[in-house]
């Protein structure tokens, strides 16, 4: 059996068609703050994907020049051109005067980076009294929270490490 509704029903039912002003200002504003949200994001993303891709290419750096010492049975030095490696740096053999690479300076949002020149021996290890205690710091100049280090492992490998709890030390994987 079909139930069919009586007339006055179907007049009291009005159908509502659009969206009030109200409801249609609460919209956009609620959309506003999320689009801002994810540009600040957005925004310190691609700020710490800068930090990165500078410590990676500073870490490629290493890696080439511990290889060559390998390859070459030589020692191979990377010295920075000027005390802070913001004017980049050379990869040469321990005593030539010409460098087998160049890298140009960093970044315009690179802090300096501090640390002395890194020589390898020609088994691959890092010369002096082991692998150095210390590691190079690539950190963003406009925030400083933004840290990655380039550490060095026994075997004279370098090794990328993030500063995840922005404590100005890197973290251990």
């Amino acid at each position: 059996m079909l139930l069919i509704p009586k007339v006055g029903f179907l007049k009291r039912l009005r159908v509502q068609r659009g969206v009030s002003t109200v409801e249609l200002v609460l919209g956009l504003a609620a959309f506003a703050a999320a689009a801002t949200a994810g540009i600040h994001a957005l925004a310190r993303s691609n700020a710490t994907a800068a930090v990165r891709a500078q410590a990676s290419v500073l870490q490629s750096a290493l890696n080439f020049a511990r290889n060559e010492a390998i390859r070459l049975q030589a020692s191979v030095d990377v010295v920075p051109l000027d005390e802070d490696w913001t004017r980049g740096w050379n990869i040469r053999v321990h005593g030539a005067e010409a460098p087998m690479r160049e890298y140009g300076p960093l970044g315009d949002d690179i802090a300096p980076i501090h640390g002395r020149a890194v020589s390898f021996l020609r088994t691959g290890l890092v010369r002096g009294d082991g692998a150095p205690t210390e590691s190079l710091h690539v950190a963003s100049r406009s925030n400083p929270a933004r840290l990655f280090c380039v550490e060095f492992r026994v075997t004279g490998l370098p090794v990328l490490r993030a500063d995840k709890d922005a404590d100005g030390g890197c973290d251990a994987d």
